[in-house]
């Protein structure tokens, strides 16, 4: 799942690159809304965002967003959207921060501890409070080893 999303990304920067150094090629539809909706979702990933508000922010009925996001991104749009928040909860977790896990779904931007443990063991194969759990113990471990080889 983190590597899709990190392909997803680096295919728009490459995408983005070729075209700005070659002036003949043209920005075609979908690398355009590819890119578009991926800088939006990064912007507000933390907040409550619904299909029908993306898809009026960029100018589409609700049902022509999500087919286009689907050929896209070939995955449907919520389906997307928690992988990069489930990312995002992720990144929260393996650094040294001491966040909760309630800050860190609402950070991620989840309705709810339940929803978010749910997508988060269906993406991750571990229940949240595991994943922080060991990642919290190897941080300390890696803490500890800093210091006694010093």
């Amino acid at each position: 799942i983190a590597i899709f999303s990190h392909l997803i990304m680096f295919y728009a920067v490459l995408i983005r690159e070729n075209f700005q150094t070659k002036e003949e090629f043209f920005i075609p539809y979908q690398y355009e809304f590819m890119t578009n909706v991926s800088v939006f979702i990064e912007q507000n990933l933390s907040r409550q965002i619904t299909t029908e508000e993306i898809s009026r922010y960029f100018g589409y009925s609700t049902e022509h967003f999500c087919r286009l996001f689907k050929r896209c991104f070939n995955r449907p749009f919520k389906e997307y959207l928690n992988i990069c928040r489930i990312e995002k909860a992720k990144e929260m977790m393996d650094s040294e921060s001491r966040g909760t896990l309630t800050e860190i779904w609402k950070a991620a931007g989840f309705g709810n501890a339940n929803y978010f443990s749910n997508i988060f063991k269906k993406c991750i194969g571990i229940c949240p409070s595991s994943y922080l759990k060991t990642k919290r113990k190897a941080i300390k471990e890696e803490i500890n080893n800093e210091i006694s080889t010093v």
